[in-house]
């Protein structure tokens, strides 16, 4: 849904807020946009600055690809199909909120999309540009928007195609122009979901990296957003570390573990590791048995199920991708992202007035113990030291765990050890979800106070 509140600032925000959620709550109750509507029309009167609010409301079924609309006043939909010419959608004739406006069963349109059809739902701030006529914006929109969908604009700038209708959109239109009203678009694609993924895994350390590159290229070829591909990824490593470790602890033999995952066409992400050893009841402490509770921080749900025949452990995380707010100062946009790469395991001395160490790559069950005896050949815990996790790609509980073991040693030492991970990157994240103590801004720069 898009909608247009009269006014603007703070007052006009709160109503949009307002009226959003209520649609938004009636909407998940009911999946009826006539009634929906209908109960934010009737609310019109408790909610001030709503009358003559405009509202665009699109139900798409993803398993159909049947689509329903009503265009309360606001400007229709726009469809991008995968072949042809793009389209508006019929207006539904309807006004908008708290007018009066009738509100019968020609409220609603249909449509059905076909797999890689586009539909766009803008704001009227894209039309009514400085010196354009409206007539002129709207088909100016519909040329645009396909060419952007179609990646016919700038050639691998983002990968997705919901991504390009949107940022190019805007870039291209206003770049002439300008504009004198906010602008939002909002873009859904009909797409089929990824086959399944499925593999057999030897229950060795040795074989988690190659587990991790295989969920990252499946995870990519899901097109799923950073944040979330790099919750899931760490989940499922943990998961597997621990079929490892602990599934068949009193056996000799080799064995094997299994990891399976899907994506519902409802956007929830499941993955599950299976494994036919013995469950041991885990028993959290500083350096062991924290894989759980990391996993299930990390995603929405876990679920462990064990019995004599072994041990099933599943994630499930609903996908989302964050709004993007482009500013009058944004002239590019964000190179295509990629499956990611397997990163070689870097642990260097800096050449730094204080005793420093830098780690780049993965520290995972494989590497940790490499990664904690060479910081241990550096400093032996006898001088305080700076450790610089800025470029860690993966850090798994096992390098948690090293990184316990590195911060009590040297308390005991009574010298310092400074973590160090940059905001945002996979290190910080994952000390943030463990709560061990670090800098988000280089100690050896900044003041010691910037601590989390």
């Amino acid at each position: 849904m898009v909608g247009d509140v009269v006014g603007h600032g703070v007052a006009a925000s709160a109503t949009m807020g307002q009226l959003r959620v209520l649609l938004a709550d009636r909407l998940a109750a009911t999946g009826d946009v006539l009634a929906a509507l209908q109960a934010v029309d009737a609310a019109t009167d408790r909610i001030r600055g709503s009358h003559a609010a405009t509202v665009c409301v699109v139900i798409l079924n993803p398993r159909t690809g049947e689509l329903h609309y009503s265009t309360a006043g606001h400007p229709p939909p726009l469809v991008v199909p995968a072949d042809g010419e793009a389209r508006f959608l019929a207006p539904t004739g309807t006004g908008p909120l708290g007018v009066g406006a009738h509100r019968g069963p020609n409220a609603v349109g249909d449509e059905r999309l076909k797999p890689g059809d586009l539909v766009l739902l803008y704001s009227d701030g894209i039309l009514e540009r400085p010196g354009r006529e409206v007539a002129e914006s709207t088909v100016e929109l519909a040329r645009v928007a396909a060419d952007a969908t179609a990646d016919r604009v700038m050639r691998g700038d983002v990968a997705l195609a919901v991504e390009r209708a949107c940022t190019q959109t805007v870039e291209l239109l206003t770049r002439v122009t300008g504009h004198t009203d906010d602008i939002t678009l909002l873009a859904a694609q009909l797409t089929k979901p990824p086959k399944p993924f499925g593999r057999t895994v030897l229950a060795t350390h040795d074989s988690l990296p190659a587990l991790r590159r295989a969920v990252d290229e499946w995870l990519a070829e899901a097109d799923v957003d950073q944040p979330d591909s790099d919750a899931v990824r760490h989940a499922v490593i943990e998961l597997a570390a621990n079929a490892t470790e602990h599934a068949h602890i009193d056996s000799p033999d080799p064995h094997s573990f299994t990891v399976t995952g899907e994506l519902s066409d409802t956007g929830v992400l499941s993955m599950r590791v299976t494994d036919q050893g013995r469950w041991r009841e885990p028993r959290p402490s500083a350096d062991r048995g924290i894989g759980l509770h990391m996993t299930r921080k990390l995603v929405a749900t876990l679920r462990v199920e064990h019995d004599e025949h072994g041990t099933t452990a599943t994630i499930g995380l609903r996908l989302t991708r964050p709004a993007k707010l482009i500013t009058a100062d944004d002239t590019t946009f964000r190179a295509p992202t990629h499956a990611p790469q397997s990163a070689p395991l870097l642990v260097l001395e800096q050449p730094t007035t204080t005793p420093r160490i830098r780690v780049d790559g993965p520290i995972d069950a494989t590497t940790a113990s490499t990664v904690e005896h060479q910081i241990l050949t550096g400093s032996t815990g006898a001088r305080s030291l700076t450790i610089d996790l800025t470029g860690v790609t993966h850090l798994a509980s096992a390098g948690v765990a090293a990184l316990h073991r590195l911060t009590a040693l040297h308390r005991d030492n009574n010298t310092e050890l400074r973590l160090y991970a940059r905001s945002g990157t996979n290190a910080d994240t994952i000390l943030t979800l463990v709560a061990l103590p670090h800098a988000t801004q280089d100690p050896d720069t900044q003041p010691a106070d910037n601590d989390i």
